[in-house]
C-alpha cells in the first residue's frame, strides 16, 4: 500500500495494530500547499498541508480496506509524529514533537491549541472511533521530544525521549516535575491508566 501527492514529502515513522487486526500508521509530510491522497485502495481520499509539517494518522482496517486519515497541525507550525501504540480498548496514543503558536492537535473541526516554547513534546490520544481525547505536551525552553510511546497490559503509558532543557516540566499532566538536564538527558514517563 502506498500513499503520496505529486511533490509531496510523506514520512512514516511508526505502525501499530490493535486486537482487532486495524493496523493505524503516523508520521508526517511536508512542502506547504501539497496535497496528498491518504487512500491507497483506489479511492482518494486528498489532505492539503497547512503548516510547515503536518502529522497525519492514517487507519488501515483488518481486511486492507481504508479506514480514515486524521490531520493533526495548523498553520506556521511543525509536527513530528514518531510513536504509536494501542491500548486494551483499541484506543491510539501518538507521540512527537511539535514547535508553533496555536498549534491545533484536534483532528475535528474542533480547535485545541498549543504553544511551543521552542521544539517541546506531545502525547495525543484518539479514541478508538475515532474522536479526538486530549493532548499532554512535555515542556522545556529547546529541543524536547517523545520519540516512543508504549502501553502495557494494563494500559499504563510509558513515554520515552529526549530533552537538551534545563528546566524541563516532565510531568504532562497538570501536576509538575521540574527536571535540570546536564546537556541532552533521556528521559522515562510513566502515566498510569487514569492519567
Amino acid at each position: 500500500k502506498t500513499i503520496g501527492g505529486i511533490g509531496a514529502y510523506i514520512t512514516l515513522d511508526a505502525v501499530s495494530v490493535d486486537s482487532s487486526g486495524m493496523v493505524y500508521m503516523a508520521g508526517y509530510f511536508s512542502e506547504t500547499g501539497v496535497t496528498v491522497d491518504f487512500d491507497p485502495s483506489g479511492g482518494t481520499d486528498f489532505h492539503t498541508l497547512v503548516g510547515e509539517t503536518d502529522g497525519f494518522l492514517t487507519k488501515i482496517n483488518a481486511d486492507g480496506s481504508y479506514g480514515y486519515t486524521k490531520i493533526i497541525g495548523s498553520v506556521g507550525d511543525y509536527i513530528n509524529l514518531f510513536s504509536i501504540d494501542n491500548d486494551s480498548f483499541g484506543n491510539i496514543y501518538l507521540a512527537g514533537q511539535f514547535s508553533g503558536v496555536g498549534v491545533d492537535f484536534d483532528p475535528s473541526i474542533v480547535v485545541d491549541p498549543y504553544t511551543s516554547t521552542d521544539y517541546d513534546g506531545f502525547l495525543t490520544k484518539i479514541n478508538a472511533d475515532g474522536s479526538y481525547e486530549y493532548t499532554q505536551v512535555i515542556e522545556g525552553s529547546f529541543g524536547d521530544e517523545i520519540r516512543s510511546v508504549q502501553i502495557d497490559s494494563l494500559n499504563n503509558i510509558y513515554l520515552a525521549g529526549l530533552s537538551p532543557s534545563n528546566d524541563v516540566d516532565l510531568d504532562p499532566t497538570a501536576g509538575e516535575y521540574i527536571y535540570n538536564t546536564s546537556s541532552a538527558d533521556a528521559f522515562l514517563i510513566k502515566l498510569n491508566s487514569d492519567s
